[in-house]
């Protein structure tokens, strides 16, 4: 390991021309070597007294206007506060030691044989100040021993890590998306958590943090619970969570298919009047029609030759049962007449017109025989005429012609039909008398 004494100055900066206690040349080193650096701080010659001073750190950039670290250490304290001029000299005393990797020199030389860089020593002072203990022109030597590679990155423009605690907000204090850097009391931070959709950050004196995520109802025009009450949050303009009203409506797509094919097709403008008697209806593309009551009298329906019409000029209607049909009362043997206007009554048939009206039921051969006098009227009877021409009755009466068969009939004969007996004798049968006693019956 290489090492290289920088005596520096704090007070003058000698055109920055400090030498390598060791060469007396400008410290140099090679590219990619480790390499200390004894640092002792002077101020005229005279040993500075550390006594206090933190963050000592070690700064390689490229020129003296750059800010960015090529290379970069940090001591914490100093290894001695105190040394003194002879054992510098010596080469026994320093304040501060600074080791260098070989991968932190291994500096990017642009392809040349050597580079000259710029470097600073800095601390903080007791009151915290910092101070910039000197400076020095640093060579890097090219000796083809290694593969320049990028700077270390190191942060800010070369603190410790204390005083960076110090000065910046820890990546740490970071947990989660969202998450926001806040103060509890001065100088004190403390992270207050995301909150959930929608809500809004408000002041809160009564939260650790002095803040609070709420959810704002609203009091303005557009209030969530008029506009967002299920509340849908994403997108409450979005068409799905739009709700038709009485007049308002929304069209489908099937409906939107429709009207954009319809293009050529013109509607001209419906106009329905009304007449003394209909009153007509438009709802839409419907229309409907009402008579208004007590506007057609009797003499319109008398008038019309409508078989409709003339129908509803009377009270009997199709399908009406035979006794609504007829006025009066349906009694047996009445006959249901036109009354030539639409109407009809139940009345007796006055004959004459050749029409004969019967029972509804009869009984098989038995000989039909008039009902009253009207000559329009039949009945049924108890005498009856076969199909070979025979009569069937309880009595026969007045003159019968041909053959008849009274095998049925028993002969009553009158009186003064015997001519050689008196009837007087038949009547002096005992009834049960045997007539074969020739003593009793002469």
């Amino acid at each position: 390991m290489r090492s290289i004494r920088l005596k520096l100055d704090k007070k003058y900066c000698k055109k920055c021309n400090t030498v390598d206690s060791l060469t007396s040349q400008t410290p140099a080193t090679w590219r990619a070597n480790a390499t200390e650096i004894e640092v002792g701080a002077f101020e005229n010659d005279i040993p500075l007294d550390l006594t206090g001073y933190t963050g000592l750190e070690l700064v390689i950039r490229p020129d003296r206007t750059t800010s960015t670290n090529l290379a970069y250490k940090a001591i914490a304290v100093p290894d001695s506060v105190t040394i003194t001029a002879n054992g510098w000299t010596a080469g026994t005393d320093q304040h501060v030691t600074f080791s260098l990797t070989d991968s932190e020199l291994n500096l990017d030389l642009d392809g040349g044989e050597r580079q000259t860089y710029w470097l600073a020593v800095t601390a903080s002072d007791a009151s915290g100040n910092e101070t910039t203990l000197g400076t020095s022109w640093f060579i890097v030597e090219e000796d083809n021993n290694a593969t320049a590679a990028a700077p270390e990155e190191n942060p800010g423009t070369g603190i410790t890590e204390d005083i960076a605690d110090a000065r910046y907000i820890a990546k740490a204090e970071i947990d989660a998306k969202g998450d926001i850097i806040t103060g509890s009391a001065n100088d004190t931070p403390i992270t207050l958590t995301a909150g959930a959709d929608g809500q809004v950050l408000t002041a809160s004196s009564a939260q650790p943090e002095g803040l609070l995520w709420t959810t704002v109802s609203g009091t303005g025009d557009m209030q969530a619970a008029t506009y967002d009450p299920t509340p849908v949050g994403g997108d409450v303009f979005d068409m799905d969570n739009m709700v038709e009203g009485a007049n308002t409506k929304i069209l489908t797509a099937a409906e939107r298919a429709e009207i954009a094919a319809n293009t050529t097709a013109s509607h001209a403008a419906v106009t329905v009047s009304d007449s003394a008697e209909i009153d007509l209806t438009l709802t839409g593309q419907d229309i409907s029609a009402s008579i208004i009551a007590g506007s057609i009298d009797e003499t319109k329906l008398d008038a019309s030759t409508n078989t409709s019409l003339g129908l509803a000029d009377t009270s009997v209607q199709p399908n009406d049962d035979a006794a609504t049909l007829g006025s009066g009362a349906a009694a047996d043997g009445l006959v249901l007449k036109a009354d030539g206007i639409g109407g009809a009554a139940w009345e007796t048939d006055a004959g004459g017109s050749g029409g004969v009206t019967g029972p509804v039921t009869s009984t098989d051969n038995a000989l039909a025989r008039y009902d009253g006098t009207s000559g329009g009227f039949v009945q049924d009877s108890a005498a009856s005429v076969d199909d070979t021409g025979n009569i069937t009755a309880n009595n026969l009466s007045g003159t019968n012609t041909g053959d008849q068969d009274l095998s049925a009939y028993q002969l009553e004969p009158s009186e003064g039909a015997f001519a050689n007996g008196d009837k007087t004798k038949l009547d002096g049968i005992e009834a049960s008398a045997d007539v074969t006693d020739s003593a009793n019956v002469v």
